[in-house]
């Protein structure tokens, strides 16, 4: 997001929170009133996004998100993968703009972030690959009117599919578990 927008609380967009902790929160018959949705995307390019990300912003000082080894040279996408599956929580959410709940860290499963005790707390779920289709459905579904999703912080990268080297197979399958593929072929 390039700018933050602010909700009636004061919060900026830029926190991140998962369902759980909306639900901790905010009172039990808010909580439950409130229509929620939740915006995912297909987890490889959740992941290739978020490492261009941090080499857009990492420094050789900053080794918190893993873009830079015990040397200071930038790793390659392999190579970072490796590095923040191999220690997901080694970051404090606040590090990475979080309050988020226990077991929960910057590279959970998307269904984690919208689970409350296994099962899925959203009303509806929008596909980033197809938000201006979901958003209108869900526009409709709610009775608003349609109108175009202003578009920030939009970069264009390679599809995932064709990084220049190869995943190995223990690390795609770190990506891939627990409720990954599942609850992405289920959209």
């Amino acid at each position: 997001m390039a700018k933050a927008c602010r909700d009636s609380s004061g919060r900026t967009g830029r926190d991140h929170k998962d369902i759980s902790r909306y639900g901790r929160e905010l009172e039990p018959h808010v909580f439950t009133k409130y229509y929620k949705f939740a915006v995912v995307r297909n987890p490889w390019d959740r992941l290739v996004s978020d490492y261009n990300n941090q080499k857009k912003k990492g420094s050789q000082a900053d080794h918190s998100l893993f873009i830079h080894d015990e040397r200071g040279n930038k790793r390659s996408f392999n190579e970072w993968l490796e590095a923040v599956l191999s220690d997901p929580f080694c970051c404090e959410p606040t590090q990475w703009g979080a309050d988020v709940s226990q077991g929960i860290h910057r590279w959970s499963p998307q269904v984690d972030w919208i689970s409350i005790n296994g099962k899925i707390a959203v009303d509806r779920v929008l596909r980033m690959e197809n938000l201006q289709r979901d958003f209108a459905e869900l526009g409709c579904i709610l009775g608003l009117p349609s109108r175009e999703l202003p578009c920030y912080n939009w970069r264009s990268h390679r599809h995932y599919s064709i990084l220049p080297q190869r995943i190995n197979a223990e690390v795609s399958g770190k990506v891939l578990r627990e409720g990954y593929r599942d609850f992405w072929v289920s959209l």
